[in-house]
């Protein structure tokens, strides 16, 4: 069976019982005897209730059948014909109005009609007299349960209506009164799980309702819209959804509450849980077809109403959306919170035509100011402000909205979008679009694609990895979206690429896809896909060229030639294939520029292009590098560029700034030196005005710093430079200045990191920088393994570059090494390293006399007279070595005698302590053999001494049984021996136990003398000597393997002192019982004797 109140019915076992649930009669009895009238009270109920208060005066009726005749109107939703009734009765003759708990229940009756009246409007009047009519009711009888669950009620439904935050601790003690009597009053219980529900105590309310709907699952209203608000609001919509629909099932006719919060639970799983559009138009219109069912039963429903306006809204049609609302705000008995829905859904009508934003703003801040939790309201009313362009006030707007809802997405975006349209508030923008992007990733929301290009472009500045990390999560939302690599955007495509080459990282394949996109994209117009095609083949051949392979270089030339072919004047094409024309193939292209910056003198990008080939292949070239008037080409061309078409070209005045250091570093007069390094800085400070994150303007001025010697603001400026600029010449700058700081470890890392990182490994300049390091360095720490580094590094230098320069460091790096190893003490050289300096010397000296007399491959650095003279000190320098050499194979020569004769004492003194230890040792193996024959000895003695005393005690024994054998004999004839004292004697002897837990006897003071005296007599027998001989044994034995030992005790047997024939026989018995025993108090393999 389906649920129904008809599940619930069936296993109710008793008729009457169930007739009250099921019956809708009114019984009312006749003054006649055993006649009554029965009336439907759901269709025969007559509209006026004047037919029945005739009726019920006329057959002389008690107050309880006017009181079911009102309920039946009141059930109705007739308040008026029910209050008519209760008017009625209290008119009536009939009904006691001496009776005070007669006239409580019609005042609380009425107290209740008022209350269904007054549902959930705020009319002030209306409430004043429920709370009239309860007074009256209490008044009449206080202990009325029912009055007392209506001022319960009236008093929570008025507070919480208002808003206030309180604790219901009034409410709550009534409702506590309620249930001290009756422990599973329902009312009451519902009345608490609503206090709870007010406290957000979400889980206490949903047991009590729970309890509720198990004491009466019958009950209205039902607990089961409780059980479904809880779940809720403790996020299991699912439970929630089920609650109202089982109260549906249940509760089919009215329960307008349940059908609505069903209807809304189901547009919010629409909203909310829906995987696909088809999901979503399933869902939606299940959601749309119950709503409309539900209007259709109930169409004076406010909240229905406000849901299809939303659907109305959602259509376009305004009209009828604001004459829904219009209706809604007409009506009187409309509560705060619907008119402020109502007054919100017209003002965006209002918003959405755009015919008149005051109005529309208007509109949402009389919604916020009915219901100060419409988020919806005052967002709509910060939109009306952005509209009127009044963003500082829609963002305070915002931010209240977010104090309230930090956890909003549409908040949180509209606040990171508003601060991005100010320079000023960057960081605010950041801030708040990165936490949207947060959210949404953690709510698994899809992300706004204007949130993510937003903050790319914000970090463009900043961090171009972080731009390029933003744009790539845009892509991946747009994959996510369903969409393949060839309906992604082109545009998107083409910035992630340009962002990935400013990042140094391969970006053909974005571009290649993004050309791919656009040749399959439909444009309207074909002048706009040609152009944005071209941009895009440009970025291509960019991308190839900034590889450096020799293949991907050919492929970006014939690319550019393909470019000019379409493009002739694409001038950016046309300066990237004479670059590489010049790069790659050597080519003078002096003339193609000269053609090109005739036809546009005025662009800057040629003109720096220009200067960057004067300086560095004019030489190579043979340009002429001086004007008529004396200046240099580069930078009278950069003059002209300054002065005739920017002052602000970036280029042109770190170009202008670097020849000025360079004139700097060359000029032989200190004041024209000072004069040039000033106005070189003063331009390098004017491009840093310009653009302060331009490190080529700071490295210029850290290059300033480090030819004054002012090495240590040199390195601070150039580790920051370091930060931002991945290029060799930091790391050559940052090596030069660590050098002169004398820093020659840190300054040979950088030369290798800018060797590693940007070249192959053979580049001869940067193996010269390495050569020098190493020489430095061999110098400082005079440490000759230096100076072969130095030696290996330009000797590769050399091999790349055979120039007569680096032929010249070689040599010059061999007579130094020479020189130093000359000048080392004996002991930190060897003959090795002398014959290899004497070598490297030898070698020097003939390529010095090369360098003097070549005159093929250039000028030498220096003069012949020099090389020459230079070549004869390396020559007296050889005698030396030589001399040098004779000495260190003396001072070897007698190292190695020292050596030998210092090993031959140590080998000696070995030898001896050897000797001695095995000396030792023999000795102290015949003190072990002596020891171990004494105690041997000593062991066989004892053994002998333990025999003779185990002997002896068995012949005391043996004494002591014949002896007692005898008294017995005796004793039979009945005669009494006294025994004298010898006999006494005889019986005080050792006795041998042979049981360790015997206890000793007790002796009394005679026996403990003789004890003593029989010691002594012990002592003599051994005598002081064998005490001594015992101690030794015992020393000994404790040298020995310590093994367990035995050790027996020997103790006195004590004879009765007098010589009465009873105490004898009884002394007789304890010595029978008490026979001669050894007792072992340790246990030892070797016996030390007897005690």
């Amino acid at each position: 069976m389906s649920l129904s109140a008809q599940y619930y019915l069936g296993s109710v076992d008793s008729p009457a019982q169930r007739e009250k649930y099921t019956s809708q009669n009114i019984t009312i009895p006749l003054k006649e005897e055993g006649e009554e009238v029965v009336i439907d009270a759901e269709n025969d109920l007559p509209e006026d209730s004047s037919e029945l208060c005739t009726l019920l005066t006329n057959e002389e009726c008690k107050a309880e059948y006017w009181l079911l005749v009102a309920k039946a109107y009141a059930n109705l939703g007739k308040y008026e014909e029910a209050l008519n009734v209760v008017k009625q009765a209290n008119e009536s003759s009939f009904v006691s109005h001496d009776d005070p708990a007669t006239q409580a229940a019609l005042h609380n009756f009425v107290s209740w009609t008022y209350l269904s009246k007054l549902g959930t409007s705020d009319d002030a009047d209306l409430l004043n007299s429920v709370n009239t009519e309860i007074a009256a009711s209490l008044s009449l009888e206080p202990a009325n349960e029912s009055a007392t669950l209506a001022q319960a009620v009236v008093t929570l439904a008025s507070q919480h209506h208002k808003g206030k935050r309180t604790n219901f601790e009034k409410e709550s003690r009534l409702l506590d009164s309620l249930l001290r009597k009756h422990h599973q009053n329902c009312y009451a219980l519902l009345g608490k799980a609503k206090i709870f529900f007010y406290r957000e105590s979400y889980i206490g309310a949903l047991k009590i309702f729970q309890k509720v709907l198990m004491l009466n699952p019958l009950l209205l209203p039902d607990s089961r819209i409780g059980i479904g608000m809880c779940y809720w609001f403790l996020d299991r919509k699912d439970l929630a959804s089920r609650a109202w629909q089982n109260s549906v099932l249940v509760h089919p006719d009215g329960n307008t509450e349940a059908k609505i919060l069903t209807c809304l639970a189901k547009f919010d799983e629409c909203f909310s849980s829906s995987l696909s559009d088809e999901q979503f138009q399933r869902r939606y219109k299940r959601a749309m077809e119950f709503t409309k069912a539900t209007y259709s039963e109930e169409p004076d429903s406010q909240v229905i109403q406000i849901v299809l306006a939303s659907f109305y809204f959602l259509k376009g049609d305004y009209t009828t959306v604001e004459r829904i609302c219009d209706s809604i705000l007409s009506s009187v008995g409309a509560t705060s919170f619907v008119r402020s829905d109502a007054l919100f859904w017209k003002a965006r009508c209002t918003f959405a035509k755009g015919s008149d934003i005051h109005k529309a703003q208007r509109l949402f801040s009389e919604a916020a100011k009915l219901n100060d939790s419409n988020i919806l309201a005052r967002v709509g009313y910060a939109q009306c402000l952005v509209v009127r362009g009044q963003f500082q006030d829609a963002i305070r707007v915002f931010e209240k909205v977010q104090d309230s809802r930090p956890q909003s997405l549409e908040v949180t975006y509209a606040l990171g979008m508003l601060y991005a349209k100010s320079s000023r508030y960057r960081r605010q923008a950041v801030d708040y679009l990165e936490k949207y992007v947060k959210l949404a990733v953690d709510q698994k929301e899809s992300i706004s694609l204007g949130a993510l290009f937003i903050l790319s472009k914000l970090y463009e500045d900043s961090d171009i990895s972080k731009a390029l990390e933003y744009l790539q999560m845009a892509k991946n939302q747009e994959v996510a979206a369903g969409k393949t690599d060839e309906q992604i955007s082109y545009a998107l495509l083409n910035n992630i690429g340009a962002l990935a080459t400013l990042c140094d990282r391969e970006a053909t394949e974005d571009f290649e896809a993004a050309l791919k996109t656009l040749r399959e994209e439909k444009f309207g117009d074909a002048d706009l896909q040609k152009a944005s095609e071209i941009t895009l083949r440009y970025n291509v051949a960019r991308s190839k060229e900034a590889t450096g392979k020799t293949e991907d270089v050919k492929d970006s030339m014939a690319m550019y030639e393909q470019i000019l072919e379409d493009c002739p004047h694409y001038t950016s094409a046309r300066i990237r294939w004479l670059l590489l024309s010049c790069v790659s193939e050597d080519k003078h292209i002096k003339n193609e520029l000269d053609n090109l910056l005739a036809e546009e003198p005025d662009n800057l990008e040629l003109r720096s292009f220009y200067g960057w080939y004067l300086k560095n292949y004019g030489r190579r070239h043979n340009l002429s590098s001086d004007t008529e008037k004396g200046r240099s080409v580069e930078s009278e061309l950069h003059r002209e560029t300054l002065v005739k078409y920017t002052s602000h070209d970036l280029y042109a005045l770190i170009s202008l700034a670097n020849v000025y250091c360079s004139l700097a570093r060359e000029a032989k007069d200190p004041r024209k030196k000072e004069q040039y390094y000033v106005r070189s800085a003063q331009l390098y400070q004017k491009v840093l005005g310009l653009d302060p994150k331009d490190v080529y303007a700071a490295q210029g001025i850290a290059i300033i710093f480090a030819q004054k010697k002012e090495t240590g603001l040199a390195l601070e400026i150039l580790r920051r430079v370091r930060e931002c600029l991945n290029s060799k010449a930091v790391y050559l700058n940052l090596g030069h200045c660590l050098l002169d700081a004398k820093q020659y470890a840190k300054a040979i890392e950088n030369y290798k990191l800018a060797l590693d990182r940007f070249t192959d490994g053979k580049d001869a300049k940067l193996l010269n920088f390495l050569a020098r390091a190493w020489l430095y360095r061999g110098l400082n720490e005079k440490n000759l393994e230096s100076f072969k580094n130095s030696l290996e590094y330009e000797n590769k230098a050399y091999e790349l570059n055979p120039s007569v320069s680096y032929k010249y460091n070689i040599s010059f790096v061999q007579y130094q090494a020479a020189d130093f190893i000359r000048k080392q003490p004996a002991s930190k050289k060897s003959v090795e390293d002398l014959q290899w300096c004497k070598e490297g010397l030898e070698a020097a000296i003939k390529s010095l006399e090369e360098l003097t007399e070549d005159t093929e491959h250039g000028r030498p650095p220096y003069p012949a007279e020099d090389l020459k003279l230079r070549a004869e000190m390396a020559s007296s320098l050889i005698k030396q070595l030589d001399k040098a050499t004779e000495e260190q194979e003396a001072y070897r020569t007698e190292q190695s005698k020292r050596l030998e004769e210092s090993r031959r004492k140590h080998e000696e003194e070995e030898k001896k302590k050897l000797e001695e230890k095995e000396l030792l040792e023999e000795e102290r193996r015949k003190t072990e053999k002596k020891l171990a024959a004494e105690r041997s000895e000593l062991e066989k003695q004892q053994a002998e001494w333990n025999q003779m005393r185990l002997e002896e005690a068995k012949d005391q024994k043996d004494d002591i049984d014949a002896e007692q054998d005898r008294d017995a004999s005796v004793g039979k004839k009945g005669g009494k021996k006294k025994k004298g004292k010898k006999a006494k004697k005889e019986s005080k002897e050792f006795v041998v136990s042979d049981e360790e837990d015997e206890e000793e006897p007790q002796l009394n003071d005679e026996e403990e003398e003789a004890e003593e005296k029989e010691e002594e007599k012990d002592e003599e027998l051994f005598g002081e000597d064998e005490e001594e001989e015992d101690g030794k044994r015992k020393n000994d034995d404790e040298s020995s393997e310590q093994k367990p030992k035995r050790r027996h005790t020997l103790r006195k047997g004590a004879l009765p002192k007098e010589d009465d024939g009873e105490e004898v026989e009884e002394q007789e018995e304890k010595i029978d019982r008490k026979k001669t025993k050894i007792i072992d108090e340790e246990e030892e393999e070797d016996d030390d004797g007897l005690f």
